[in-house]
Order: C-alpha cells, then structure tokens, then sequence
C-alpha cells in the first residue's frame, strides 16, 4: 500500500501592485475581452479579468481587447506580462509545480467586476491606500489576495529572481 499523497504547500505569490494596477485598468478600460474556455463552452461573454498563468514562471496578464501591448507602436509585440516576484520566465517550474500552483501549465480568469467584492475595487483602493504589493495566497482548493507594502520574503531556494 503506499502512503496517501502529500498536500501541496501553500503559496504566496508576490505582485508589483502598480503594474497589476495598469494591468487592472486596462481590463475596465475594454470593451471586449477573451473569454475563459468554460465562457467559450456555454457562449458567455466575459466581464473582465486578469489572467493568472503558469508555464514559464507564474504572471498576471489582461484579457482585455485589443490587448495591452509592450510596444503599443509595434503590434507585433508582447502582451504586458506581470511576472510574481522571484518566479519569471526563467524560474525553476519544478519548485513552483511542487507547491499548490501544481505541475500543470494554466491560465485562469480572477474576474474584477463580479461577486460581491470585486477585486478591482481593493485593487483601487490598495494604490489609493500606497500599498506596494498584490499577494496571491494559493492554496490547494483557494486563491485568496491581500494589499501589502511590506517586503516579500527572502527566495526560496531554486528560485531565479528574473522580474
């Protein structure tokens, strides 16, 4: 018989809230966005989201349209990615795929608008309020957020800080 499979670590995921910020508006500045593939599924459109990501490292992005481009001159350029801190392109995905992120590459609409505490309304108020951060709290069956001008903690080790 073999043991029962251990629970992934939970994990904070740091964001520059300025950056997510301009990623946020962007979001409520479109008038179309992508939707997610269950909206796609049941022909819904989407309200607006920050697309949380996972493949090389772990990143926020707009799905607003047009999208949000590094180079809006150059319509060839990339997507503004917002790349969680100590976990960019470059980041060791077997250390971030060992926590509750999980191994599988993703993308993920946290919706801004909807529910009843939108997200882009604390999103506001946190740079209103000078705060630095935007933290993900991931855990194995939840995604949680908190606004904090604290330092993020040291790296772990296996992590490239490549934001």
């Amino acid at each position: 018989m073999s043991p029962p499979a251990a629970t992934p670590e939970p994990i904070e995921l740091w964001f520059d809230l300025q950056a997510t910020a301009r990623l946020a508006e962007h979001v409520a500045a479109s008038t179309t966005h992508y939707p997610n593939g269950e909206e796609q599924l049941n022909h819904e459109s989407c309200p607006g989201a920050l697309v949380w990501a996972a493949d090389r490292g772990t990143y926020l992005s707009s799905n607003g349209f047009p999208p949000l481009l590094a180079n809006p001159a150059d319509p060839d350029s990339t997507f503004v990615l917002v790349y969680a801190c100590g976990w960019g392109p470059d980041s060791d995905r077997r250390l971030l795929g060992a926590s509750a992120v999980g191994q599988d590459d993703f993308g993920v609409h946290l919706h801004l608008s909807t529910g009843p505490d939108p997200w882009l309304l604390h999103i506001r108020q946190a740079v209103k309020d000078g705060k630095q951060w935007m933290v993900l709290l991931v855990e194995e069956q939840d995604v949680g957020v908190r606004f904090t001008s604290d330092n993020p903690p040291a790296q772990q080790p296996g992590q490239r800080d490549v934001t």
